[in-house]
């Protein structure tokens, strides 16, 4: 049943255009926080999750009240949550109690799918990546964070 429901949640993320499918852009390990935000290449989970609040959208988020977790594996890995409240956002490195939903991946799969440089609902679909909790949710993340 988990893998059934990890597949469907991956399909609804490819739909809503949070997986993206198309390489757009090339990491740099050299880029700076503002200019990653900018380019879209993001060289690091480190660098994806503190520059999260400038690609924030108020607006698409200010209906949701929501925790977000991420749990990245390997060696740039760690676990990061944000606290949607409305049109607020609070982004902090650790474990989260109370997540609506979680998204577990290995750090470097998770870099190449934010830059685009693998196939994001493939990842989903073979097991490299994981979403657990509310649908609804993930179908919103590419609205609330989106790289443009």
């Amino acid at each position: 049943m988990g893998h059934i429901r990890t597949v469907i949640l991956a399909i609804v993320l490819s739909i809503t255009g949070l997986l993206g499918t198309a390489p757009t852009a090339e990491a740099s390990p050299a880029c700076s926080i503002s200019a990653c935000a900018r380019t879209r290449a993001i060289p690091t989970p480190q660098s994806y999750f503190e520059t999260l609040s400038q690609r924030f959208d108020r607006d698409a988020s200010s209906s949701t009240d929501a925790v977000v977790q991420w749990t990245l594996t390997g060696a740039e890995g760690g676990s990061w949550y944000a606290v949607i409240a409305g049109e607020q956002l609070t982004v902090r490195a650790g474990e989260a109690s109370n997540a609506d939903l979680t998204i577990t991946m290995d750090a470097t799969d998770y870099v190449a799918m934010v830059n685009q440089e693998v196939n994001g609902k493939l990842m989903f679909m073979t097991g490299r990546g994981k979403a657990e909790g509310s649908i609804p949710l993930a179908m919103k993340l590419n609205r609330i964070f989106p790289l443009d």
